[in-house]
């Protein structure tokens, strides 16, 4: 879902900076080789420097936050199992009181009823009953 989609977004920006990052690293490569004279430490080769450095510090962090997306989905799998496993759970306990002690519940109380008896006692009054 989201989070799912945001970890695919990751993936794909990350493998879009690391080619932006092979095309500087080449670019600086090619320029650090050139020979005698043309070989200076000019603005442009400066920029190229930032420019690979600045790319290596997205990438860390791209990498970072695919990191922590990732982790969420492993803690949201883990909760749906224990809550899959609760509901196993709570299941399993409705039937056993539905199917199993229910049966012994109403043979109790078919018992209790068979055995149980009122009796009349006439008590006109309230005072009439007897407290002990």
């Amino acid at each position: 879902s989201d989070v799912e989609q945001t970890i695919e977004y990751l993936k794909k920006t990350i493998a879009d900076q690391e080619v932006f990052l092979q095309v500087a690293q080449t670019r600086l490569e090619t320029r650090s080789r050139r020979p005698n004279i043309e070989a200076c430490r000019d603005s442009a080769m400066h920029r190229l420097i930032q420019e690979v450095d600045d790319l290596h510090a997205a990438i860390d962090e791209l990498h970072s936050k695919l990191c922590q997306e990732e982790n969420a989905v492993q803690l949201l799998l883990r909760t749906k199992s224990i809550l899959e496993q609760d509901l196993i759970i709570k299941n399993n306990s409705l039937f056993i009181d539905s199917e199993k002690v229910m049966s012994i519940r109403r043979k109790f109380m078919m018992d209790a009823s068979e055995k149980s008896f009122v009796t009349s006692i006439p008590f006109s009054q309230p005072h009439d009953l007897i407290t002990v």
